[in-house]
């Protein structure tokens, strides 16, 4: 007899869903969407794309099952990249910039579907960063934009194309209310 896998509490993080009125994704229709496929405990934060739940098997075959619900559930792609309960809590503890900075509005997490050649940053144009800040560290990018977001020049597309995978971002506060609802 072999034993079933253990459940996981697991962390998705949608990209690019509900901006701008493009690629409509209502909460309470992927819980319930999700529920059917066999995840349990789920919840959202936000429009913006961010679910916990519970799961079995491993956090990629989680990515690629809600994925498929997506798709079949809503009609188009989206990436979804997901994190351990245990990977979440130690992103949490790892921001290099959060202690120096009181607005968690400028600070920043860009989640990668893979791992990276963290070396492969020295690709990045410096003067690109101006105040900006990037650290990075296992799968994650970590941002201080003392400018905010929205006037940086270190997008995902820069990201993407210099670290060779796909990424989503996040701001502070939102990572740790996702880490919250993982209880």
């Amino acid at each position: 007899m072999t034993a079933s896998p253990s459940p996981l509490r697991l962390a998705a993080f949608l990209r690019g869903v509900n901006v701008g009125g493009h690629r409509k994704l209502p909460m309470a229709a992927l819980r319930t969407s999700l529920q059917t496929r066999g995840f349990s405990e789920v919840a959202t934060y936000l429009q913006s794309g961010n679910v916990v739940c519970t799961g079995s098997g491993s956090a990629g075959q989680a990515a690629a099952d809600i994925a498929a619900a997506i798709v079949a559930d809503f009609g188009f792609d989206c990436s979804v990249i997901v994190r351990e309960r245990h990977e979440l809590l130690a992103i949490l503890g790892a921001h290099p910039f959060e202690a120096e900075e009181a607005d968690p509005a400028r600070l920043h997490v860009y989640f990668a579907d893979a791992a990276f050649d963290s070396a492969a940053l020295d690709r990045v144009d410096r003067a690109r960063f101006g105040d900006d800040r990037c650290e990075a560290i296992g799968r994650e990018l970590y941002l201080h934009t003392p400018g905010g977001l929205g006037k940086s020049k270190l997008t995902i597309d820069v990201f993407e194309r210099a670290l060779g995978c796909n990424f989503t971002q996040r701001n502070w506060r939102s990572v740790q209310e996702v880490a919250a609802l993982m209880g």
